[in-house]
């Protein structure tokens, strides 16, 4: 008979189990015929190589194991494919881990249609005496039971099991079709958030069974499978153990079960000792999962390292610091730059907790880890705390709270008591001059719209505009107040669509805060989203999102996730996104800050019915016409209520109301609600404004849908006059004017005239290609059209001459 894989002579203690099995995987990552040269060369003793050996040569001898069952006990033959097991016929095999075999199967019963995994006790174990075999069978079986208990949507169920004729025990799985959890995240180039998702609703399967009293022991990615559909599952719960059970020592027949199938690099000190285990070890390999998704690699490399060594590591060196570990990472630089923005130092301290070496001081379930993500992806506070001198100071406070207590509060009553009375003495003194300056630079301003001050009568617009040029002369040895100045007026101007006297204000404000206060203080975080937000309203795209990005950067340093800095950097990275049609980022981050929004009932509700009705918008891109039309109904119900006589967010809502409309088929409706914008947008801008353009163009394309040139053309050239003389050249907003205007007069039968607007949209865009992604195919239609007309034009007759030469 075959010589077993297995001795049974000696029970292995804990600490050679784990360098056998550390040997063992590091050599399977070797090519066969440089296996032994480099087990020869490690420190370990003769027996563990020797053992080492033989596990390698019957992974060997399982090469083609489902093909033949040579050297099994006849009572124990192996299936292969083809076979029936009950209803179902093994198809071909997708795994081997170390306990079982996984097969693809399928319903051959002619009930119904499945594709099933089917799982069976690896023949490698089976080769051992009675007794190892039938305490082999028994655990595989109890994998069953616990599976059994289990009903998640992120954990593969089990569907059905039995036993072979011969007595093999097998199981019937939900079938994954999916790759590991790092593999999809990396394919797909997961930003950190929507890597920090995915370990949420493993962290939420993982509590449930939790919550059954098991413990899975074996989390790490081959064991979370994702598929196309972007949702994780939790497989192979081959050496889990119920809580309710004793936790003995492994008798010696099972330890070599155990120890081919646990993974070091994933398993907690505790389980690295065989200790008794509790949850907390599932929270642990969690954390390692959430280290490996963020840097790209496991906190710990245990390739060549002795015993010594590996027990030192696993159990007693501290992991890096994620922000650390990124910058040392075998990632593109790039990579490590969009990675480390999102990486703060709350996700570290998450981290850390997660990792602590001591169970009693990692959180207390996969849920408090899944809540303290979900609340650093919302930008509120989290729970987590580092291991820090402040750490070992409260915990300090926490065992003598009386007597600390007693002498701290003394002390602070009198440093406070002194302290205050300074502090708010000089906030008076500066408050008090900063008023009187202030009022006397507003009186400057009430000035100049006054016709007996100033010889003519100007808006208060216009006099903000000029007031600018006031700042630097009246305010010149007031740095800080000049600053606050230059960011009002020139979000004033950016409102009204002056952008490029906006962009002169804004320079100027972000330049002084940052020199004056530091780029991290909160008024040049402020300063900063609002140039952000004008290069957003620019349509620079390019240059808004990266500034976003490090405005939460700066908020993240600043200590102010969760403020209204924060819900408003998130939100403005939303619109960018919704401009460029990236909908699925553009509600993501939405979501975040209607989060935020909803967690702090004292921020103003304004900011919570612009990001609903943003949320809004994205819905419509993403198809869901009905949850967009609800959110606006929410929203105008607000609106009509606070803003009976209109306002310019009431305006831009049923603007994009009337989208929906359109998209549902309705499009006089759309153009009612296009109607009413216009009007309020008139109301509250006048007809001289370039944020009247958008509404206006819009009409006009809804009017030449229903084919009434005579009310879509004056429409389209107020529009197109507008944004010509108000926007850049390549703006989104003035192309599209440009292309709708053609539309419009080629339907007016001026199809001369439409060729020429053509002509110069598509001259912006051969200088400028970006520019005409958001109007390409529009432009193409109307192009279209325009030489199906009687009259040849230019255009058309340019393309026949190309289309021939390419000939």
């Amino acid at each position: 008979m075959q010589e077993p894989v297995w001795t049974d002579a000696h029970a292995m203690n804990p600490s050679e189990d784990l360098v056998i099995l550390t040997l063992l995987e590091q050599a399977q990552s070797l090519p066969d015929e440089a296996r032994e040269p480099w087990l020869a060369r490690q420190s370990a003793s003769e027996a563990v190589r020797a053992q080492v050996r033989r596990l390698l040569q019957a992974e060997r001898r399982m090469a083609d194991f489902l093909e033949t069952d040579d050297g099994l006990p006849a009572e124990l033959a192996f299936p292969s494919s083809g076979d029936r097991l009950g209803n179902y016929e093994l198809l071909h095999p997708l795994a081997a881990g170390g306990m079982g075999v996984v097969y693809l199967a399928r319903r051959a019963d002619d009930a119904y249609e499945q594709q099933v995994a089917i799982k069976l006790i690896r023949t490698i174990h089976l080769h051992g005496d009675e007794r190892s075999r039938e305490a082999l069978i028994a655990r595989f079986e109890a994998e069953r039971a616990l599976l059994a208990r289990l009903n998640h949507p992120n954990i593969a169920r089990i569907l059905d099991g039995g036993r072979t004729a011969d007595g093999l025990p097998w199981l019937v799985m939900e079938y994954v079709d999916g790759v590991p959890i790092t593999d999809y995240c990396e394919q797909r180039r997961l930003d950190i958030d929507a890597r920090l998702r995915l370990l949420c609703k493993v962290c939420d399967a993982v509590q449930e069974i939790h919550g059954h009293l098991i413990v899975h022991r074996d989390l790490k990615p081959d064991n979370v499978l994702v598929g196309d559909n972007g949702e994780p599952r939790l497989i192979d719960f081959g050496i889990a153990r119920a809580l309710n059970q004793p936790q003995t020592p492994a008798p010696a027949q099972e330890r070599g079960t155990l120890l081919s199938a646990m993974t070091p690099a994933y398993a907690s000190p505790e389980q690295v000792r065989q200790q008794p285990l509790t949850t907390g070890s599932d929270v642990y390999s969690l954390g390692v999962l959430l280290f490996q998704l963020i840097v790209g690699q496991r906190p710990f490399d245990l390739a060549g390292l002795d015993l010594d060594q590996i027990e030192q590591v696993v159990c007693q060196a501290p992991p890096p610091a994620l922000r650390q570990a990124l910058r040392g990472a075998a990632l593109a630089d790039d990579e490590k730059r969009r990675r480390s923005v999102r990486v703060g130092a709350d996700l570290e301290r998450i981290a850390a907790k997660a990792l602590d070496k001591d169970p009693q001081r990692r959180y207390g379930s996969a849920q408090a880890l899944a809540d303290d993500l979900r609340h650093y992806l919302s930008g509120m506070p989290v729970q987590a705390h580092p291991d820090s001198a402040l750490y070992r100071a409260r915990k300090f406070v926490r065992r003598h709270a009386l007597g600390v207590g007693i002498t701290v509060a003394a002390a602070l009553a009198v440093l406070i008591a002194a302290g205050v009375a300074i502090h708010q003495a000089a906030i008076a003194r500066r408050a008090a001059s900063d008023m009187e300056q202030t009022n006397a630079f507003l009186i400057d301003v009430l000035n100049l719209s006054d016709p007996y001050q100033s010889g003519a009568e100007l808006s208060l617009g216009d006099a903000v505009d000029q007031a600018a040029e006031l700042i630097e002369e009246r305010l010149g040895h007031r740095p800080e107040l000049a600053a606050t100045l230059h960011l009002t007026l020139g979000d004033s101007m950016r409102q009204r669509g002056r952008y490029a006297a906006a962009e002169q204000q804004l320079g100027k404000a972000l330049a002084q805060s940052e020199r004056l206060f530091g780029t991290d203080d909160l008024r040049s975080i402020e300063a900063l989203l609002t140039y952000a937000a004008l290069r957003g309203d620019q349509a620079h795209y390019e240059d808004a999102e990266p500034l976003l990005h490090e405005a939460l950067a700066r908020i993240d340093r600043a200590s102010a996730l969760g403020s209204p800095l924060h819900q408003r950097a998130i939100n403005q990275l939303g619109v960018v996104h919704l401009a460029q049609n990236e909908f699925e980022e553009a509600e993501r981050y939405l979501s975040q800050a209607l989060a935020a929004d909803d967690s702090d009932p004292d921020r103003d509700s304004t900011n919570r019915t612009v990001t609903l009705s943003n949320l809004a918008v994205a819905a419509r891109g993403l198809g869901d016409l009905d949850r967009a039309d609800r959110l606006y109904e929410e929203v105008q119900a607000i609106f009509e209520q606070r803003f009976p006589q209109g306002s310019a967010q009431f305006a831009i809502l049923l603007n994009n109301r009337g989208r929906v409309a359109y998209e549902r088929g309705d499009i006089q409706r759309a153009a009612d609600l296009g109607s009413q914008s216009l009007a309020m947008n008139r109301a509250v801008y006048g007809n001289d404004n370039s944020l009247l353009a958008l509404p206006m163009f819009n009409l006009a394309f809804l009017y030449n849908q229903m084919q009434r040139p005579d009310i879509a053309l004056p429409l389209a050239e107020e529009a197109f006059e507008l944004a010509d003389r108000t926007l850049e050249d390549s703006h989104p907003n003035r192309l599209r004017a440009l292309v709708t205007l053609a539309e419009a007069l080629r339907q007016a039968g001026r199809s001369a005239e439409a060729d020429q607007r053509l002509a110069s949209a598509e001259a912006v865009i051969a200088a400028d290609p970006d520019a005409g992604v958001p109007v390409a195919r529009y432009l193409e239609r109307i192009r279209s059209e325009l030489c199906k007309m009687p009259d040849p034009v230019h255009g058309c007759q340019a393309k026949t001459d190309l289309n021939q030469a390419g000939r």
